[in-house]
């Protein structure tokens, strides 16, 4: 299993964890999240990218269970990776024992657990896959 340390270790900024991110979401290029074109700029000032053909702003983890979310990336991957262990485990962490070593509520890692339950079971599973590979 990986450790927090491994995870700050390898993304250490969040901007690091985002470039990850961005390569999980778009592996073949940065498309639009309106309109599906690749007529893409980022805007660094806005954190924000800008779609020349709709003439829209969109962020990249607007799609993602990361949207509207004031917790690091680095510890939401730390979280799915251990999610990921947890569930191929037969000794798993206990919520309260992550949300210490988080350094948060408890009840917000349970919030964190629910969020990928609901979206799909596979995403999370390659993407905790991708963030293994990256840290070893």
């Amino acid at each position: 299993m990986l450790t927090l340390q491994q995870v700050y270790d390898r993304f250490p900024t969040d901007r690091s964890c985002q470039h990850c991110l961005n390569q999980s979401l778009w592996p073949k290029g940065i498309f639009c999240a309106h309109c599906n074109q690749t007529l893409i700029h980022w805007y660094p000032s806005k954190n924000c990218f800008y779609c020349n053909h709709c003439r829209r702003y969109f962020r990249p983890r607007q799609t993602t269970l990361f949207h509207r979310t004031r917790i690091p990336l680095q510890k939401w991957f730390w979280l799915i990776a251990v999610y990921h262990h947890s569930k191929n485990s037969k000794r798993a962490l206990s919520t309260r024992k992550i949300a210490e070593l988080l350094e948060l509520n408890k009840n917000t890692v349970l919030r964190m657990f629910r969020c990928f339950r609901r979206v799909e079971a596979e995403w999370v599973q390659s993407f905790a896959d991708e963030i293994c590979r990256n840290v070893k």
